[in-house]
C-alpha cells in the first residue's frame, strides 16, 4: 500500500471512532497498533506498544517497585528522540478545572494522575541503563539521546486547549494532544503530501471571509464553484449553520457548524476524491469543525 493511502486508511479510521464516540480505550490502542506511523503529524516516525498485550517489555523497576508498562513508545530518528506515549480516550468533557475559591485552574485529577503516570514512565526509562538499552533495540538505533512524554487524551473543542497547553508547560515539559486536534493534523500532513504525488485525484478549497448581521431560514449561498450537473461545492449560510455542500446530479455530501452572528468569521470547505474514497472537512476560524469520510469515490468536477 502506497504512502498516501495508509495516510488516507489510519485518517478514515480515526474518523470513525470519533464519529461513533467511541470511548473505549481499547479501540484506540488498536488503531495506533495497526497503524504504527499514525504520529508522524506531530514528529514521531514510529510508535511500537510496550503494555501488557506487547511483546516488548520494559524491565522490572527496582526502585519504583513496578514493571513500567506504557502505551507506546515512539522514535524521532533524526534526533533519537523517545517519546513515552500514553494513549486515554476522548470523550471526557473538560480536563481542567478551577479552584472553589477562584484562584488558577489546574488538571482534573483524572489527567493528573496520567500526566503524572507518562512522567514516571519516562523517568524510570532514563534511569534504566537495561530499559534504554531494549528501547534502542526495539527501534534499531544505537542511542537515545532525550525523552518526551506525551499524553493523547480529550477533545479540543471541549476544552479551553490554550489553557490545557499552559498548564502542560509547567508540568515538567509534557506534551498534551487532543484526538479532534490529531484528526486536523493528519488531514494537514495527507493534503500537503498529495501535493507532490502523481496519482488520480481531484480536490477543491474554497475560503471566505464574513459577517452576518442576523440568521435566516431560507439558504444564502455565500460563494458557489461549478456546476449542479457535473459537479459543484458551495459554502451555505442557513439558520445559525455554516454549510459546506458539494454534489453532482448523483451524490451529494455535507458538513456543518454554528457561526456567531454580527462577527468576523474565516471559513473554509474542502472536499477531495480519489480511487480510495473522499473526505470533506470544514474550517471554521482556523478550527476543524467538521469532517466526514466514505470509501466510496465520488468526482465533483467543477471545471466542466
Amino acid at each position: 500500500m502506497k504512502r498516501a493511502d495508509h495516510q488516507w486508511r489510519t485518517m478514515y479510521e480515526l474518523w470513525k471512532l470519533i464519529a461513533t464516540e467511541a470511548n473505549n480505550e481499547s479501540s484506540y490502542q488498536k488503531l495506533f497498533s495497526d497503524h504504527p506511523h499514525i504520529l508522524n503529524c506531530i514528529g514521531i516516525d514510529e510508535i511500537i506498544p510496550f503494555d501488557k498485550t506487547s511483546s516488548y517489555r520494559l524491565p522490572f523497576d527496582d526502585e519504583r517497585g513496578y514493571t513500567p508498562e506504557p502505551d507506546f513508545l515512539g522514535i524521532d530518528r533524526s534526533s533519537n528522540r523517545l517519546f513515552i506515549v500514553e494513549l486515554k480516550t476522548p470523550f471526557v468533557g473538560k480536563i481542567t478545572t478551577s479552584r472553589s475559591d477562584g484562584n488558577r485552574a489546574k488538571f482534573s485529577a483524572d489527567a493528573d494522575s496520567y500526566i503524572s503516570q507518562a512522567i514516571e514512565y519516562r523517568d524510570s526509562i532514563i534511569e534504566n541503563k537495561e530499559a534504554r538499552g531494549i528501547v534502542a533495540k526495539a527501534f534499531g538505533v544505537d542511542v537515545l539521546k532525550s525523552f518526551k512524554p506525551i499524553l493523547i487524551y480529550a477533545m479540543e473543542r471541549d476544552n479551553d486547549w490554550a489553557l490545557v497547553s499552559r498548564l502542560a508547560d509547567e508540568r515538567k515539559s509534557i506534551d498534551i494532544h487532543a484526538f479532534d486536534l490529531l484528526l486536523y493534523k493528519l488531514l494537514k500532513q495527507y493534503s500537503r503530501d498529495r501535493e507532490f504525488l502523481l496519482e488520480r485525484k481531484t480536490g477543491f478549497t474554497m475560503v471566505v471571509h464574513f459577517v452576518s448581521e442576523m440568521t435566516s431560514d431560507k439558504e444564502e449561498v455565500l460563494i458557489s464553484v461549478g456546476h449542479k450537473e457535473s459537479g459543484c461545492m458551495q459554502l451555505i449560510l442557513h439558520n445559525d449553520k455554516l454549510i459546506g455542500r458539494a454534489f453532482n446530479a448523483d451524490f451529494s455530501i455535507e458538513v456543518s457548524a454554528s457561526f456567531l452572528t454580527n462577527n468576523p468569521t474565516f471559513a473554509a470547505f474542502e472536499f477531495s476524491t480519489g480511487n480510495d474514497g473522499h473526505h470533506s472537512l470544514l474550517l471554521v476560524d482556523e478550527r476543524l469543525a467538521s469532517c466526514n469520510f466514505s470509501e466510496r469515490e465520488c468526482t465533483i468536477d467543477v471545471d466542466n
